[in-house]
C-alpha cells in the first residue's frame, strides 16, 4: 500500500481516537489528561499500534487509566469504524508512551546534580 496514504490513515487515526477518548469514553477511571503520541499502522491496515502518554496524575493512577482505556479498545474501535471510510477497521494495539516520565526523571537527577 502507497506509504503516503498510511500516513494519512495514520493521522486521521490519531485525530479520531484522541476525540474519542477525550469525549465519548465516559469510564470514570479514565482521568489525567491523555494524549494520543503516535499511531503506526501496518501497511496492510490489519493493525494499528497506538502510543498514549499520560499526564497530570500519579504513576498508579496513570496506569489505572491506561488500563481502563485499554479495557474500552473494543468500543472505541467500533466509533472509530463509524467515523472512518475504510474498509475494514484496524485492530488495535494500546501502549504506554514513557517519554515524558523518563524525562521528568532525568530532569530531577540533573538539578540534584547541579545542587551538589
Amino acid at each position: 500500500m502507497n506509504s503516503t496514504r498510511v500516513e494519512r490513515i495514520n493521522s486521521e487515526i490519531m485525530r479520531k481516537v484522541s476525540d474519542i477518548i477525550a469525549n465519548s469514553l465516559k469510564d470514570p477511571r479514565v482521568t489525567g489528561i491523555i494524549s494520543v503520541t503516535s499511531v503506526k499502522t501496518t501497511p496492510d491496515l490489519k493493525f494499528c499500534k497506538i502510543a498514549l502518554s499520560i499526564y497530570g496524575v500519579g504513576s498508579d493512577i496513570a496506569d489505572i487509566s491506561f488500563n481502563a482505556i485499554v479495557a474500552s479498545k473494543g468500543f472505541i474501535r467500533t466509533t472509530l469504524s463509524k467515523q472512518l471510510d475504510l474498509r475494514f477497521t484496524p485492530e488495535l494495539i494500546f501502549e504506554r508512551d514513557t517519554g515524558m516520565d523518563e524525562a521528568e526523571k532525568i530532569e530531577k537527577l540533573l538539578a540534584e546534580i547541579n545542587k551538589k
